[in-house]
């Protein structure tokens, strides 16, 4: 071996060879050690991208739906939830394929991991918006976490930013020791003639190094395009990087941002400056702990814009806080929807008066600061527009929410600038009146009425109607809102009961009517499953023969302490507590049962039975007459059917079909109550009916005004005409019998003949009838 070496030393082309070798071999293992090094550092900064361009591309598609959302556009919102849907699918295959890089440090993939829930989230809640069945709380709601998991979502980017910033400057030293290293080898290779080994390692390293600037330029592609501002805020040189976008929210020029934090701290509103100070300085104390604030800053035009600040510290190897990384997020728009949904909560979205919750509670402070003496008297009026069903029902909803909607605005515009005005549902409204005394009070609500009792045109209709007020007063009685509420609608209830169009002032006995009307509803119920209701029957003659036709069968309540009740008083009661469909059915069902023995005495004779409006909407009337007509085919011709004219004339509902239901059963059919007011005699031919029943107000007329008769006889003139029969109600007197028969009126009701007589009574009657003169004077003589 040392002769070999001395060998060596002694030729110089073998030591010139020895040498050659020695450097190349030198120069192979710096090539292959360069070209590890370089792949690991590629691998590793190809990777940090990829995350980067990962999370930014997510990033940008669930800012466009949030903004989608916030700008409550359902169409966009859609559209960008359909694209997010497609990327995302995409993106979540190729995370699959990012866990498998083996340069990836856990850190990265943590991260990752970390943020990929927020953006789910944003496509759940995105989902929940668009989902037509979501109430207006889970709309809201769904908002709200759109909006947490866009601010959760910013550390996180913040993190990958610095990690990124970290492995980037790394990176850098470590290529420019590789390039000092490979210049110096490069040199060596030239005086050696062989440049053309390091050819190729050249250019590769030319081409890793353009593909390192060129992510480090996407990475502030990102950062200028991102809606956040990131900021770089170094503790040790007291400098503040802002991007571009910092400029764009406040409204300057970039270029005037000068890198000191006063850019920042001058422009945040001085009542968020200790709040501010508070979050920077906690941040840079505790290591576990980041900033998050939601501040108000001032933009160049001199509003104020929202913005969210989060940061978190970068610390040495001492762990001392050297940087602080983060981003404002303007969250302007976001506020201003939270405001938007805050004030929706407490307002008529029709009328934009306040809604019931919210003028409950200013009642309640009023009643308070009342009681304390803090304030002076006050009243409540509660008001109801009266006929409003009917108007929304025959002219529909539009025109009835354009009616609310002017009446909104006259109680607005007549009623004292501080009076609270709500609207608590349908076409009920209240009102907080504050003013000198009652009489003041009142006179505002009368003044109300009058305003309101002027014609409203809706779109081409002219509507006209009055409102019914109830009053009460400021009174330490009161104990809550909800009872000085309680008797200001009582107080309406009787305004609407005793002739509507008037304002009524509570007083006790209203609340005892009150009491009784309850009570006695109550006792309605339960009498419709006792007997305490019975029927009573009242004749029906023939004017000309004097012949008894047939009877109405009239119901009566027996109470087992307050005696006997008059329909007057329990009828309407029921059509309005929805007794009357019982009720009804047990009339049917107890005249039909009595009509076999009165056929029994007569067969001509037919019994009357009275219908409500109601009930001829309700499908149990079809099935209740039909089962009886069918089980009884030889009687229904017996039964006469009343309905009231009111119900014939209230276009709301088509009746026709239902009457030509009955008709074709069998049943013949009558107007009772005819004249009332509502009377179109043009419109007779629309319905089957067979009887007109004259109401009793029309027959007390015909004696004390002549123009009473010439109508009455042109009624019964057109009846006979069109074939009808025609009974006069109320017949009290010889004198109205006698200008009856004059007029050729057929038959009549009244208590000239008989007041309404038990079952019992009518067979008697039947039989008295059968051996009397039939002459009806004489008779009622």
């Amino acid at each position: 071996m040392s002769s070999k070496i001395e060998r060596v030393e002694q030729d110089p082309a073998l030591r010139f060879r020895a040498w050659y070798i020695f450097v190349i071999c030198t120069i192979a293992m710096l090539t292959i050690g360069g070209q590890i090094t370089l792949q690991t550092i590629f691998n590793k900064s190809e990777s940090w991208a990829y995350i980067i361009n990962v999370a930014g591309r997510q990033r940008m598609l669930s800012q466009k739906i949030t903004k989608s959302a916030l700008a409550q556009n359902h169409e966009e919102l859609r559209s960008s939830k359909e694209e997010w849907t497609r990327v995302h699918a995409g993106l979540l295959g190729q995370n699959d394929s990012l866990k498998t890089i083996p340069e990836n440090s856990p850190e990265i993939l943590v991260l990752y991991d970390r943020i990929q829930p927020h953006f789910e989230g944003i496509g759940i809640s995105a989902d929940i918006i668009l989902d037509p069945a979501s109430t207006f709380e889970q709309k809201q709601e769904a908002l709200e976490v759109m909006a947490s998991h866009e601010r959760a979502f910013l550390p996180i980017m913040n993190e990958i930013v610095h990690g990124y910033n970290r492995l980037s400057d790394s990176y850098t030293a470590s290529l420019k020791r590789l390039e000092l290293i490979f210049g110096g080898v490069t040199l060596l290779t030239l005086l050696l003639e062989a440049v053309f080994i390091f050819e190729p390692l050249i250019k590769r390293f030319r081409t890793s190094w353009s593909a390192l600037r060129n992510e480090r330029l996407r990475f502030d592609l990102a950062v200028r395009g991102s809606s956040d501002a990131i900021f770089d805020w170094d503790l040790q040189q007291s400098t503040l990087y802002l991007a571009p976008r910092f400029a764009e929210i406040v409204g300057v020029d970039p270029s005037t941002l000068t890198g000191s934090p006063k850019d920042l701290l001058e422009r945040i509103c001085s009542q968020y400056l200790t709040r501010f100070d508070e979050e920077f300085n906690r941040t840079v104390r505790d290591p576990n702990y980041s900033m998050d604030i939601e501040m108000r800053i001032h933009h160049t035009n001199g509003k104020e814009i929202w913005v969210l600040a989060r940061a978190a510290e970068y610390r040495n190897e001492h762990g001392e806080a050297i940087r602080l990384v983060g981003s404002f997020t303007d969250i302007t728009k976001l506020k201003e929807s939270q405001i938007l949904l805050r004030r929706l909560s407490e307002r008529d979205s029709l009328t934009g008066l306040a809604n019931r919750k919210s003028f409950v509670d200013l009642l309640g402070l009023h009643m308070q600061r009342f009681n304390a003496g803090e304030q002076t008297d006050f009243g409540v009026l509660f008001l109801d527009f009266d006929r409003f069903k009917m108007i929304n029902d025959s002219l529909g909803h539009d025109i009835g929410d354009g009616l609310l909607q002017s009446i909104a605005e006259r109680m607005t515009r007549t009623l004292p600038e501080e009076a609270v005005v709500s609207r608590f549902g349908g076409d009920e409204f209240a009102a907080i009146l504050p003013g000198k005394d009652s009489r003041d009070i009142e006179d505002q609500c009368v003044r109300l009425l009058d305003v309101l009792c002027e014609p409203h045109n809706v779109q081409t209709h002219e509507i006209r109607s009055t409102a019914s007020i109830g009053l009460v007063l400021s009174d330490p009685r009161f104990k809550n809102a909800d009872e000085m509420l309680c008797d200001a609608d009582i107080a309406m209830y009787q305004a609407k009961n005793t002739g509507r169009g008037k304002v009524v002032n509570f007083d006790a006995a209203m609340l005892d009517q009150s009491m009784a009307r309850q009570v006695l509803e109550g006792e309605l119920i339960k009498a419709c499953v006792t007997d305490q209701m019975h029927l009573v029957y009242q004749p029906i003659h023939d004017l000309n023969s004097g012949q008894i036709k047939g009877f109405e069968s009239l119901i009566r309540w027996e109470h087992p302490t307050r005696g006997l009740i008059a329909p007057d008083l329990f009828v309407k009661l029921a059509e309005e507590c929805g007794a009357i469909n019982h009720i009804g059915k047990w009339i049917f069902n107890s005249a039909v049962q009595d009509l076999q023995k009165v056929v029994d005495a007569d067969p001509k004779l037919t019994v009357n039975v009275n219908v409500s409006r109601i009930q001829l909407l309700q499908p149990a009337l079809l099935d209740y007459t039909r089962e009886f007509a069918e089980s009884h085919p030889e009687l229904v011709r017996n039964v006469i059917l009343e309905i009231t004219e009111t119900a014939f004339m209230d276009e709301r509902v088509d009746i026709v079909p239902i009457l030509q239901e009955l008709h074709r059963l069998g049943y013949r059919m009558a107007i009772d109550d005819f004249g009332t007011g509502y009377s179109s005699l043009s419109c007779l031919h629309r319905f089957p009916i067979d009887l007109l029943k004259i109401d009793r107000s029309f027959i007390k007329s015909i004696e004390a005004r002549r123009e009473f008769t010439a109508v009455f006889a042109a009624i019964v003139s057109l009846a006979n005409s069109l074939e009808l029969d025609v009974v006069a109600e109320g017949v009290e007197s010889k004198n109205q019998l006698i200008q009856l028969q004059a007029m050729d009126c057929g038959y009549g009701q009244g208590y000239l003949f008989s007041k309404p007589m038990t079952l019992e009574c009518a067979l008697e009657y039947i039989r008295d009838q059968g051996n009397a003169d039939q002459d009806p004077v004489r008779h009622a003589a």
